[in-house]
């Protein structure tokens, strides 16, 4: 049986000014790649939930917010799913941020508590569309063009 709740969220969407943004390898599924992202803690809100993500996920402590979604984007695990998360949360409703790094920032995996990512890459936002797992698409879809990054 699967929780009723969805999983209160932020993305964070580096762009850099060729148009490719940047997403991690996992550590734990190799060759899975995903943008950073995370909960929102209680009391927290969802611009402190991303600037402590990406500090945590990234190592980065300075960036610029471009813009966000307006409202959560929703997805629903599929039932097969059998993952923890999977049994406590019906979803995910994510807050989507569009991110710029400041000159001097870079992401510095070493810096980071989470170990969440093993390796950085810049990619398209087709080819970040055409890798992702099927029950993310639409959620990822609805987001780029929210957030206006064209799919080249």
């Amino acid at each position: 049986m699967q929780a009723m709740d969805y999983r209160k969220c932020v993305v964070g969407v580096f762009s850099n000014p060729q148009g490719l943004l940047l997403v991690g390898e996992r550590s734990d599924l190799a060759n899975q790649w995903q943008f950073p992202q995370g909960g929102v803690d209680q009391g927290e809100s969802p611009e402190d939930a991303i600037k402590r993500e990406i500090r945590e996920e990234l190592g980065i402590e300075k960036f610029e917010i471009i813009r966000r979604t307006l409202d959560f984007i929703h997805y629903d695990f599929p039932s097969q799913l059998s993952k923890d998360i999977s049994k406590k949360y019906r979803g995910q409703k994510q807050i989507w941020y569009h991110l710029r790094l400041k000159e001097g920032f870079p992401p510095d995996l070493s810096k980071a508590t989470d170990q969440e990512f093993i390796n950085l890459q810049w990619k398209t936002p087709k080819q970040i569309l055409d890798e992702i797992i099927y029950w993310k698409k639409e959620a990822y879809t609805e987001a780029f063009m929210q957030l206006s990054l064209h799919l080249k």
